[in-house]
């Protein structure tokens, strides 16, 4: 018993430090969402994500609209178009329906993966992640004197 003790809080200090934040099952968001870390989708999101860490979609969520992260890691249902910096992983649970921008993919069997998928060099600085024209979702407040 105390072996099992020591793992569980073992791999719970691991997921902490990786999801910084997460979005449950019952949580329906519609529009902008930007994270400076990374975040698990479990629920349901329309709209443009921007993760500037890893985005783990669960098998449960479904999002729809357009994603731009570093690392997507996919269980759930994505529509849209997906621009990842770094990697693509799709596990076997997962459903991609889109235009997909990534220099390396991994699709698990029983995935299913539909769509047009562009893996040659892309800009992979997170700057390019955020559209070049537009403010931050979420900033700093300022002040002026």
């Amino acid at each position: 018993m105390l072996f099992k003790r020591s793992l569980i809080s073992k791999e719970t200090s691991t997921l902490e430090d990786i999801v910084q934040t997460f979005l449950g099952q019952d949580v329906y968001i519609k529009g902008q969402a930007r994270f400076i870390g990374s975040v698990r989708i479990d629920g349901r999101f329309e709209g443009d994500i921007v993760a500037e860490g890893t985005l783990i979609v669960g098998p449960h969520a479904s999002i729809k609209g357009t994603v731009r992260t570093k690392v997507l890691i996919g269980g759930g249902r994505i529509e849209g178009t997906v621009i990842t910096s770094h990697n693509i992983q799709l596990l076997k649970s997962a459903v991609l329906l889109g235009e997909v921008q990534t220099p390396n993919m991994s699709i698990e069997e029983g995935a299913t993966f539909h769509g047009f998928c562009n893996m040659g060099a892309i800009d992979t600085t997170l700057e390019s992640l955020a559209e070049p024209d537009r403010e931050p979702l979420l900033s700093a407040p300022t002040t002026t004197k």
